[in-house]
């Protein structure tokens, strides 16, 4: 890794996450051309990912990687990574600190399941019903196996950590409803009566969706800002009612803000594809974006 490494400008980013322990865990990863190197994973000794740990460790790893040439740290986009980049910002003036632009995504999808009430009560009763089947080993060792047998996935279990899970959350309830229907009936997340019940649950899914394709770094952080601008058009063909239209274009418009700035600008206007020249996705997802 020194050898590839060597001469180059790097960008050392942060992947937090929670292990099956529930324990809070950030990875340090050094990004450099096409090379991405798992530098070292960390335990935050917390509740949460804090400031002061965040800090702390990233000086850690600074200086445990001086064989390679830092030029900017990208991390997600929370109040206490913000007071992070502000308090280090001083001590390596010439490192770049900034926000992984595609975790304003996943900010994005909470804000939305935390303001649609019914979403949020949809999120809620998954909950509940996910540990029905995790404190009972033989509920859970029964619906794996139908699950299983008819080439279904395994409920997921919601992490605030981990991007994506509240998509694979409703994936897996959807592909498993008849299944997880045998096993608690009575259930209200699973009892679906009506029409009206069985399109907020499709559009439950639909809403969250949209963060899929930013999971990975082989997507543009450029794309991001396209996406922004076309979600409310996109969602004003779905039914539903005007406030929670308000609250979906509402939530998007915060978010674009949150991340609108020069950096991001740039990263827009340089990107030869919406010039319509130049290469596609490959090779521009680089910087800003894990």
């Amino acid at each position: 890794m020194v050898h590839r490494v060597k001469d180059k400008n790097c960008t050392l980013s942060t992947d937090p996450w929670t292990n099956v322990n529930g324990k809070n865990i950030i990875s340090y990863i050094l990004n450099c051309g096409k090379d991405d190197f798992l530098l070292e994973t960390l335990y935050t000794r917390s509740a949460s990912h804090s400031a002061t740990v965040i800090a702390a460790d990233i000086r850690h790893v600074i200086k445990f990687t001086k064989f390679a040439n830092i030029v900017a740290v990208v991390t997600d986009n929370t109040s206490a990574n913000q007071l992070v980049w502000q308090t280090l910002q001083t001590a390596y003036p010439h490192i770049f600190f900034h926000g992984c632009i595609s975790h304003v995504i996943y900010l994005a999808i909470n804000d939305l399941v935390a303001r649609l009430l019914w979403l949020n009560s949809m999120e809620g009763n998954y909950r509940k019903s996910r540990m029905i089947f995790q404190e009972n080993q033989q509920l859970w060792t029964e619906l794996r196996r139908l699950q299983q047998f008819e080439g279904k996935k395994a409920s997921v279990l919601l992490a605030d950590t981990h991007w994506g899970t509240i998509e694979k959350c409703f994936t897996s309830l959807l592909e498993s409803e008849a299944i997880l229907h045998a096993f608690v009936s009575g259930t209200d997340f699973l009892k679906v009566k009506t029409e009206e019940q069985k399109v907020k649950r499709q559009m439950g899914f639909d809403v969250v969706r949209f963060q899929k394709v930013f999971e990975q770094n082989t997507r543009p952080i450029s794309d991001i800002y396209k996406m922004l601008l076309q979600l409310p058009s996109i969602y004003d063909e779905i039914k539903m009612s005007i406030s929670e239209f308000v609250i979906i274009t509402t939530v998007l418009k915060e978010r674009y803000d949150f991340i609108y700035d020069d950096a991001h600008g740039v990263s827009y206007l340089t990107n030869p594809r919406y010039e319509g020249q130049g290469p596609g996705n490959q090779g521009w997802s680089r910087g800003l974006h894990r």
